[in-house]
């Protein structure tokens, strides 16, 4: 089969990096996902760790990319992809309102007359309500107040600080963390533990997902006005 025949599209996020190998024809071949806390998903050592073992030497005719950074690991024609338009195409549809919550979060609509409007995606600091790393920053928030007094008991107060690798779970070892400089994966990754915990029944991390799930839904509400 000849390389030629080849495209790779790869969607680099804030907490991992995923790629797919596809023939021209559209048939999949080959995914992988790399994630690691505590490296952005778009760094260059995440992107080459997660591309080389799909292509093993191959040289695809295209690359579809998809990511707000100007960072492609490639030498050759590279397509910049928008995350929404994907969800568009997966629909079917041409106009409509995408909502992205991943490591941050993004509402973009599409209009008939052709204008693409979007809200969020401001960053972790200014924005990104909704997104994965608010869940983890106020999850961490939680499990310190629950160590702090038995009223806000959480199963959060042991499962972060282990997810973290902080043992004994005890707050001066949470602070000193918090005041440490991390890359916003770390604690957007603390959202698969909140949602597990969720899962489990614990109350506290149900509202920190409703919570999320309220503030994206505002988002929309502000967009479709």
């Amino acid at each position: 089969m000849n390389d030629t025949a080849y495209v790779l599209a790869v969607d680099p996020g804030g907490s991992k990096c995923e790629a797919l190998l596809v023939r021209r024809d559209g048939t999949a071949l080959r995914y992988r996902r790399v994630a690691r806390p505590g490296i952005s998903g778009r760094s260059p050592a995440i992107v080459r760790a997660t591309i080389r073992p799909l292509l093993r030497g191959r040289r695809p005719r295209e690359v579809l990319y998809a990511s707000v950074g100007k960072y492609y690991p490639w030498r050759g024609p590279v397509r910049p992809l928008v995350e929404a338009d994907a969800a568009l195409a997966l629909a079917g549809v041409k106009t409509g309102v995408v909502a992205i919550a991943g490591t941050g979060a993004r509402i973009t609509a599409y209009l008939n007359d052709g204008r693409r409007v979007t809200l969020d995606g401001l960053g972790p600091v200014l924005g990104d309500r909704g997104g994965g790393h608010q869940i983890g920053r106020q999850a961490l928030r939680a499990a310190v107040r629950a160590l702090q007094h038995p009223r806000h008991a959480t199963r959060l107060a042991q499962m972060i600080p282990r997810a973290l690798g902080l043992r004994p779970p005890t707050i001066p070892k949470l602070i000193e963390f918090s005041l440490q400089p991390h890359d916003r994966s770390v604690l957007a990754a603390l959202a698969a533990v909140v949602d597990e915990a969720a899962r489990a029944g614990d109350a506290v991390a149900g509202r920190l997902l409703k919570q999320a799930a309220g503030d994206l839904a505002d988002t929309v509400r502000d967009l479709v006005e």
